[in-house]
């Protein structure tokens, strides 16, 4: 018994210890003392209210956080020129709900700032245990450019900065609750923003209904939708063209925001490369299975992506899920019902940092079967769950995960555009013609779009996905007679090709033959993340 106990042990060890590296992290000792605390009562509530907890670690006196040292265990640029540090490597251990950490770790009151050495597996267990306690707000801006030309098919929605020419009209921000309505403006009110956003259970993938009413330096619009962004990254969404010489563009962001004005992203650096939590969440955002290499095997072997709620969703009612699935008990015994998994499987020898957990005993309380050999992990870093069973059983673990929740998140983009035409009745082709004005939206599939642009132009439009992201319904309105769209120069339906051009409406007259050209383009996030996450190489 003994020696499969130094196993566990030294297993955990090669999981969570790797090369230590040294972080910081930014956060308030009566944040620490709040988290510790939340820990000691958990514990408590387990035990006989009777018995005496002379063990039990009162969280008092000034010296709570551990004694002041004067030699510092490990070198850092975080701990250059401090005068004094506290040993707090006893309250991590606490933080995390174990006995086990292997590091160190020191806290400089006068900064309010906690510098870690351990490997990055520990680093991931100590950010997300304090992370998901944090109250954060959502900081939205967003900046009006005017870009030179104009482009006939849908724009990139990654930001990787202003284009040649660009020049800045305006930009406004705000910040706000999640789930409570924000509304700002510019000082003459040439710029009115307002709307909500709600941050999803992932806590980086934001949720907005926003509209904005801009009248600046020629550039008259107003845009109401509602889409869904990752937080801290620019998202492009096109205005249009009256002219078809320059486009307005709008340039937008949620960005995470903490108690103390900090940014979500930025409240843990790493000794060499700074600020990384904002790049990592976008780059597990994308499917990136570079590092796993499935074996010949007459068994399968699927990866997929899940979200944090999939231990709740198949919890059984007769083991109700604890409310932090990876959270573990006092005297380093596990809670958590998804234990780590052992020896790594040679499929997943790649997969570097971050702890793997087994979800066999769950799935097999929800009718998923095992063979010898057969495993399903879950990489929590990534949220990636590997899985390595028969045909029939991934195929009902693929029912299971897809009723987790959402899938991917998509948007669409609807672009209208008015061309003039070669007279003489040729053929219209995608393409053909000069471009007189574009005008366009973003949103969300089934919410309805609404545009104002100059003193003319004006639409309305709703769109839903068939099951194959190939066709898509679109309903639009649109009118250049005014704003009223009761009196639409056209109103239409069609079933429109994902990304195709379809010609809606065509007129004649004084010897100019014009056309409204309809492209609606599914976008994913993948799509957007992916795009973005190369103009930072």
């Amino acid at each position: 018994m003994k020696w499969m106990v130094m196993v566990f042990f030294l297993l955990q060890g090669v999981l969570f210890a790797g090369e230590m590296e040294v972080r910081s992290y930014r956060v308030g000792e009566e944040a620490l003392r709040r988290f510790y605390w939340e820990q000691i009562e958990g514990s408590l509530a387990e035990r006989d209210p009777f018995e005496v907890d002379a063990d039990v670690d009162v969280v008092e006196g000034a010296n709570w956080l551990g004694e002041e040292v004067k030699d510092l265990p490990f070198e850092s640029r975080f701990l250059t020129g401090v005068d004094s540090v506290r040993d707090c490597t006893k309250r991590v251990e606490g933080f995390l709900g174990r006995n086990d950490f292997q590091g160190r770790a020191v806290y400089d009151v006068k900064r309010q700032l906690m510098v870690v050495q351990a490997g990055a597996g520990w680093h991931e267990m100590l950010a997300d245990s304090l992370e998901r306690r944090f109250p954060r707000m959502i900081r939205t801006g967003v900046e009006i450019y005017a870009v030179p030309g104009v482009v006939r098919g849908t724009r990139e929605m990654f930001w990787s900065g202003p284009p040649e020419g660009a020049e800045l009209l305006t930009s406004l921000s705000c910040l706000a609750l999640p789930g409570t309505a924000y509304a700002a403006t510019t000082g003459k009110g040439g710029f009115v923003m307002e709307g909500e956003v709600q941050i999803d259970g992932n806590d980086w993938l934001v949720d907005s209904s926003a509209t904005w009413s801009v009248d600046v330096q020629g550039s008259n619009f107003s845009w109401k939708t509602g889409f869904q962004v990752e937080g801290g990254m620019p998202l492009v969404c096109e205005i249009g063209s009256l002219d078809g010489a320059r486009t307005v563009l709008a340039v937008m962001r949620h960005d995470l925001v903490l108690m103390d004005g900090g940014l979500l992203n930025e409240w843990v650096l790493k000794e060499e490369g700074g600020a990384f939590l904002g790049e990592e969440k976008l780059r597990n955002v994308v499917k990136v299975d570079e590092d796993v290499s499935p074996v010949e095997d007459e068994r399968g072997f699927r990866v997929f992506t899940v979200p944090p709620t999939f231990e709740t969703f198949i919890a059984t009612a007769a083991e109700a899920p604890t409310d932090d699935p990876f959270a573990t008990g006092t005297g380093g015994e596990r809670k958590t019902r998804a234990p780590l998994y052992g020896e790594r499987p040679p499929e997943l020898e790649g997969v570097k940092e971050g702890g793997l957990y087994d979800w066999r005993e769950l799935l097999e309380k929800n009718g998923v079967a095992f063979a010898e050999g057969d495993f399903v992990v879950l990489h929590k870093k990534s949220g990636r769950l590997f899985a390595k069973l028969s045909e029939m059983n991934l195929e009902l673990l693929e029912g299971i995960v897809m009723c987790t929740g959402p899938g991917e998140p998509r948007w669409v983009r609807v672009d209208f555009l008015k061309v003039e035409l070669e007279t003489g009745g040729k053929n219209w082709k995608p393409g053909d013609g000069k471009i007189l004005k574009k005008t366009g939206i973003c949103l969300l599939p089934g919410l309805s779009g609404e545009v104002t642009f100059g003193e003319e132009l004006a639409f309305e439009v709703e769109v839903q996905i068939d099951g194959n992201d190939e066709n898509l319904d679109v309903r639009a309105t649109l009118s250049e007679l005014g704003k009223d769209l009761a009196k639409p120069s056209f109103k239409t339906g069609a079933i429109l090709r994902n990304g195709a051009a379809v010609k809606i409406q065509e007129s004649q007259r004084a010897g100019k033959r014009v056309a409204w050209v309809v492209r609606a383009t599914v976008v994913t996030r993948d799509e957007v993340v992916k795009g973005y996450l190369k103009t930072l190489k």
